[in-house]
């Protein structure tokens, strides 16, 4: 004699709660199985299927009731945070978005950020330092030996009148 098992997952209606079957081939009527639970059912092979149905349906529910406003909202906030983070690593107030954007183009996280951060303002120490006295403006384009450059020599050529500390 043998058994044949018929599985009807998630079934309504009638005859719902008899989801197991137990068939004898001669047609004859046969003793009733016990249905298996449904622990049973997801360990026979059906878990991969209802973990991905609940994650499908958990994401719909995420996305049907998050407001737009809030992603914004929260992308708004860490750039605030990482322009904070920015002024208190010694940027000069002028290049904070620059150097924040910069840093934030290579950093994924939080802690990367703060790492990018100092070794971005280690690699370019222009963009550091006192704002009431610039980095570099105004001052005088060498060669390396005390010599003016070719950019400086060609702009005293152009302009032989100016007085050039």
């Amino acid at each position: 004699m043998e058994t044949h098992w018929h599985w009807q997952l998630f079934a309504d209606g009638p005859g719902a709660e008899e989801s197991v079957s137990g068939a004898d081939p001669a047609g004859g009527p046969s003793p009733a199985a016990p249905a298996p639970s449904f622990d049973e059912m997801l360990r026979g092979g059906y878990q991969a299927e209802f973990d991905r149905r609940v994650s499908k349906a958990i994401d719909t529910a995420k996305a049907r009731f998050t407001d737009p406003r809030v992603a914004q909202l929260q992308a708004q906030l860490m750039d605030y945070q990482r322009r904070d983070a920015v002024l208190a690593a010694g940027v000069r107030p002028e290049f904070a978005e620059f150097v924040a954007y910069k840093v934030s183009g290579s950093a994924t996280g939080g802690g990367a950020f703060a790492d990018g951060l100092k070794a971005f303002v280690a690699a370019n120490p222009q963009y550091a330092g006192d704002p009431a006295r610039p980095a570099a403006w105004g001052a005088h384009q060498t060669s390396g030996a005390g010599h003016p450059d070719g950019v400086e020599a060609a702009f005293r050529s152009l302009n032989p009148h100016m007085k050039i500390q």
